[in-house]
């Protein structure tokens, strides 16, 4: 039996296929188990063994999990940081707003869910005196905001001194 094979085999596997699936004495040899050696005693893994690999296994995938959701966690904080950047302008605009709009010595009322530019993202304000100021040239008031993103506080920004406004046409104007 000849069998055209582009690439040269070894003699031995020449020597098998020449003789088909019956052995050298003709005896019928089972299909695949060409070139099988008779099973020992000590062939294979224990179960021992086994379990052992598997546990090793399952630890190196937990850390790989564990990864993932820290990289998933480290990857929201950058986005919220990134929104706190981005609305931070606004939030100080809404801030002197509502200082300019009330009378001088007046504290001014909170600001509850004011809606921001970015989708989803609201604002909350409270007012505090301001315990370090001089009450001639600032308005003594500091504003706590609370920014919040689909009613979920996200994060509460650093306390902001807010002064009066010089172009605010309610002033009095000092004597020159």
């Amino acid at each position: 039996m000849n069998v055209a094979c582009p690439l040269p085999l070894p003699t031995e596997i020449q020597a098998r296929v020449a003789r088909g699936a019956h052995g050298a004495r003709g005896a019928q040899v089972a299909p695949g188990a060409m070139g099988r050696r008779p099973a020992s005693p000590e062939a294979g893994f224990s179960f021992i063994e086994v379990i052992i690999a598997l546990s090793i296994l399952l630890v190196g995938s937990v850390s790989i999990l564990s990864l993932f959701s820290i990289g998933v966690f480290h990857q929201t904080e950058r986005r919220i940081e990134q929104r706190v950047l981005q609305v931070t302008p606004e939030i100080t605009t809404i801030v002197q707003e509502e200082l300019d709009k009330i009378p001088p010595g007046r504290m001014p009322t909170a600001v509850k869910a004011r809606v921001l530019s970015v989708r989803g993202y609201t604002v909350d304000v409270k007012w505090t005196a301001n315990p370090l100021v001089d009450q001639q040239f600032v308005a003594g008031v500091m504003a706590h905001a609370i920014l919040r993103y689909r009613g979920n506080a996200v994060r509460t920004l650093k306390p902001i001194p807010v002064t009066r406004s010089t172009l605010d046409p309610r002033q009095p104007e000092s004597p020159r």
